[in-house]
């Protein structure tokens, strides 16, 4: 069995567990405010956006499709981690989701800015806490570029493992999900196909069923 396979059969599983709990994503042991929990917003660079495939295909759409709740595509080409922590705030005061998504550090691996990436990546989810929503970061999509990029995004996500392990965070292992599914990345190496785009929204999924 592929691993896209097995994980629509973990879409199948978790749909009707969803449907069959009284279609409600709200947490019985979380208090969530006033923020909305059938609400999620989706924070990230071009990834999270969708480039280069069709607005129906990216990841927060096909996430909002699968489980029924309103999910907000709050992606930004080119951003590094720094800029969404930046951005965070006025995000979440202008729509109070419930669940944050975040998948920020590709940008940071291009640019070798990818020292502080963990440390933004806990700054965001941190501040979702404080303010009662429910975070979970992703690792990144393997890359397929040159050497050097390719081991650095490995070493980043074992950094991201690390901090969302001793915080306490739920984690979207994206990388681990992929395997080693080099048709889930488009030509250039980085960004996903729409079927990775699933993938990654199913592995997001996973992270924000019922417990």
């Amino acid at each position: 069995m592929t691993v896209l396979r097995r994980s629509l059969l973990f879409v199948a599983i978790w749909t009707f567990v969803f449907l069959f709990s009284g279609c409600e994503s709200k947490e019985k042991s979380h208090d969530f405010g006033d923020n909305d929990p059938n609400l999620v917003l989706a924070v990230g660079d071009s990834i999270t956006a969708g480039y280069g495939v069709l607005a129906n295909q990216s990841y927060p759409y096909q996430l909002e499709q699968m489980t029924g709740l309103h999910v907000i595509n709050g992606g930004r080409s080119g951003a590094l981690s720094w800029e969404g922590l930046n951005m965070f705030e006025s995000h979440v005061r202008r729509s109070k989701p419930g669940y944050v998504l975040i998948l920020f550090g590709a940008n940071d691996v291009s640019y070798r800015q990818t020292q502080n990436t963990p440390n933004h990546l806990l700054a965001i989810a941190n501040r979702a806490r404080e303010l009662q929503m429910i975070p979970v970061i992703g690792t990144l999509l393997p890359a397929y570029r040159d050497d050097a990029h390719n081991n650095e995004t490995k070493l980043l996500n074992q950094r991201i493992r690390k901090i969302a392990r001793e915080n306490g965070i739920r984690l979207a292992d994206i990388e681990r999900d992929f395997g080693n599914n080099r048709d889930l990345i488009s030509v250039d190496g980085l960004h996903p196909t729409p079927e990775g785009m699933r993938l990654i929204a199913i592995s997001f999924m996973m992270r924000i069923s019922i417990r």
